[in-house]
């Protein structure tokens, strides 16, 4: 079965992506934000010139900062959203992807009243950020997590609900199989919400976090009922490979694509 197969990747590894076979790269707003011109516009020719689009950045605020420090300050980060936004919109983005656990995560303690309002500042933001992001018709994903990382948004019906209740309609939830694993989540829950979940991230989801390799035929994990979900639902999106350890990585891509394939999967581009 054909479905939109991609790696996450740096400009420096557009060539690589694309001499595997791979249809897309998912990109960082933290490569493309500090570019100047110059190097933006190479950025942009170097991926035209490519077979491969980029339709998903990663992460609108940068992964040091936490929403609900006090030194954070929304209107702080509004140029540096808006940027993200436009520069992202410029190289083809169709999606935010805002998924990183520490910069939105709730306090672990305190009362009542500095957790509502520590929550009511990441709603805030995230409400900023869908607000911004539909100017360029880009919609944000908000990926489930798990503690691990995480104690806000830990599952679908968390993301449907809080798009709900901020009213804003380019705000959609993901699928990272490392969470839903770690959640225990059925993937009956990928049938229940076919309609609703937009993109999904793949590793080998045994090694403890933050190490994540690239999924492969000899892991000791079943990948099918994962795959035979989205089989079964005609998968529209992009499959993305999220890892951050490599030996070799334009071997790592041909494992990873030999793995895709060995599941019945293939890119549109072979």
């Amino acid at each position: 079965m054909k479905m939109r197969l991609s790696s996450f990747g740096f400009v420096k590894d557009i060539d690589a992506i694309a001499r595997e076979g791979f249809d897309c790269i998912e990109m960082h707003y933290k490569e493309i934000i500090p570019m100047d011109e110059g190097e933006f516009r190479a950025a942009c020719k170097k991926l035209k010139d490519s077979p491969l689009t980029a339709e998903v950045f990663n992460n609108p605020l940068p992964l040091d900062k936490q929403i609900i420090a006090p030194e954070f300050k929304l209107e702080d980060y509004r140029d540096h959203i808006l940027k993200g936004a436009e520069r992202a919109a410029q190289m083809g983005a169709r999606f935010c992807n805002f998924g990183n656990g520490r910069t939105r995560s709730l306090p672990k303690e305190g009362n009542e009243a500095e957790l509502i309002a520590a929550r009511s500042k990441i709603l805030e933001c995230i409400a900023m950020i869908c607000e911004i992001n539909s100017q360029y018709n880009i919609t944000v994903l908000l990926e489930p997590l798990s503690p691990v990382v995480s104690n806000f948004i830990l599952n679908i019906p968390d993301a449907l609900s809080l798009a709900d209740e901020l009213g804003v309609h380019n705000l959609k939830p993901f699928i990272d199989l490392r969470w839903f694993v770690d959640e225990k989540r059925s993937y009956e829950e990928i049938i229940t919400y076919a309609d609703q979940i937009e993109h999904i991230h793949i590793d080998n989801p045994l090694p403890l976090f933050p190490t994540r390799y690239i999924p492969r035929i000899t892991d000791e994990f079943d990948y099918a009922p994962l795959f035979n979900a989205l089989k079964k639902i005609c998968y529209k999106g992009i499959i993305s490979c999220e890892a951050n350890v490599f030996e070799d990585f334009d071997r790592d891509l041909k494992d990873l694509m030999e793995f895709f394939n060995y599941y019945g999967i293939h890119s549109y581009r072979l």
